[in-house]
């Protein structure tokens, strides 16, 4: 039985602590952040890429003898299908679109790894289609770490069109934008940060 005032505040701030610690569960920093892809987005985009991907092939099958025009015609639909396909199937087979861990942040919409020590700033930009944008201190450094050439091209083609220097599109990531950018945040002013 409880006999004081003080037994029972002990009592109430251990129930407080276990309830805080089991809701901050997906968030402890040993363990690991994953947000995962927001479902129904990234299906509508993977049906309708594995749809077009079935009239490309079924017009290119009919009529094979394509100019130059209409395979450059062809390569735009081609190029959405690289981005939008193997997020799908990342989707399907459960791996995250976002994971955060002590080390870097890692992107698997685009596939690419943000190391912690290499970033400056991350906050939010759009309101339409929001951004989680992450400004670098050495960008030369992040681009050097993507070894496929192609892939680096067509990924700095990509974020010249966002703000900052890697913009995280938040339409694929499941969740509320400023939750993954403050546990983005925490991440990174645990390990490396300066940033409140």
């Amino acid at each position: 039985m409880l006999n004081t005032l003080a037994d029972s505040q002990a009592l109430n701030n251990i129930v407080f602590f276990i309830f805080t610690l089991e809701i901050s569960k997906p968030y402890l920093m040993e363990e690991g952040a994953k947000f995962k892809f927001e479902p129904i987005w990234v299906s509508a985009l993977g049906l309708m890429s594995l749809f077009i991907f079935y009239k490309i092939f079924s017009a290119f099958v009919a009529d094979p003898s394509y100019d130059l025009f209409g395979l450059i015609f062809l390569s735009c639909p081609l190029i959405f299908l690289a981005m939008i396909l193997p997020m799908f199937f990342k989707m399907i087979i459960g791996i995250p679109a976002i994971e955060l861990n002590h080390d870097q942040l890692i992107n698997n919409v685009v596939g690419i790894k943000v190391n912690w020590e290499n970033v400056e700033n991350i906050r939010i930009t759009g309101t339409y289609k929001p951004f989680l944008s992450i400004d670098l201190k050495d960008t030369h450094a992040f681009y050097s770490s993507i070894k496929n050439p192609l892939k680096r091209l067509l990924i700095k083609g990509f974020f010249l069109l966002g703000k900052g220097d890697v913009p995280i599109n938040l339409a694929f990531v499941a969740g509320n934008e400023e939750s993954v950018a403050a546990v983005a945040r925490v991440y990174w002013n645990r390990y490396y940060g300066i940033n409140d």
